[in-house]
């Protein structure tokens, strides 16, 4: 198993994770409290870890070409306003009219 971990950093704002085929999201990406942008675009990942809503700073999100099925509750408390890419996934309709009514620019 391959471990991840990205050294904690307050100037990074836009980080690309693409086309790698990995399966999970670091837990620690989490804690760059000044990212905007976030793409992890053609990946394995199966799941969003919680944490996410901690990102308050971002503003944009790429995630098409995943595996994700379940959204957690904290992606909720992300921006109404954060640009979401989440086309080519596994997401269940009853999600996606949820998430839908929740952000103003998301791609499903």
């Amino acid at each position: 198993m391959v471990k991840y971990h990205i050294k904690y950093s307050e100037t990074i704002e836009e980080l690309f994770i693409s086309c790698n085929y990995i399966n999970i999201i670091p837990y620690s990406i989490y804690i760059l409290s000044n990212l905007t942008t976030l793409i992890f675009y053609n990946n394995n990942i199966n799941e969003i870890p919680e944490s996410i809503g901690e990102l308050k700073q971002l503003e944009y999100l790429n995630l098409h070409y995943n595996n994700i099925k379940i959204i957690p509750e904290s992606f909720y408390l992300l921006s109404k306003y954060c640009e979401i890419y989440m086309r080519y996934n596994l997401i269940s309709k009853e999600t996606k009219v949820v998430l839908r009514k929740k952000f103003k620019n998301i791609f499903l």
